[in-house]
């Protein structure tokens, strides 16, 4: 159980959004924190300068799902979007997989024995 957070959560963020994160509490346990860890240090200074942009998310429509992911600079919601744009013109359920997740997690390599990866990438070059 994460007390600190849970309680960060509901008083200072609550509270004090959106400046929640550069002053106060949490900005004190961030320099405090960026201290002790001895890598990059993180000021008060840097925190009072530090400006906040809401940005629109990424969203894609699947097989009868909306998804709303993260927006660049993060490249997640990109990413997912456009694999479900190349998977939704093929027939997952005729080729076997059951949904789109089974055609990645065997890909990155937690499972070499399955050949499904290949039976779909074979199935894209001969359509």
């Amino acid at each position: 159980m994460q007390k600190d957070l849970a309680a960060t959560l509901r008083a200072d963020l609550r509270a004090s959004a959106p400046t929640a994160s550069t002053r106060g509490r949490v900005a004190e346990a961030i320099v405090a924190s960026s201290r002790a860890g001895k890598g990059i240090l993180i000021t008060q200074a840097d925190l009072d300068q530090y400006k906040t942009r809401e940005l629109a998310p990424v969203e894609c429509d699947y097989r009868g799902y909306h998804v709303v992911s993260a927006p660049p600079p993060s490249s997640g919601g990109v990413v997912i979007c456009e694999i479900l744009n190349v998977l939704e013109g093929y027939p997952l359920k005729e080729l076997g997989f059951r949904s789109a997740q089974a055609v990645h997690v065997p890909d990155r390599g937690d499972a070499p024995r399955l050949r499904r990866p290949q039976q779909l990438l074979s199935a894209i070059r001969t359509s």
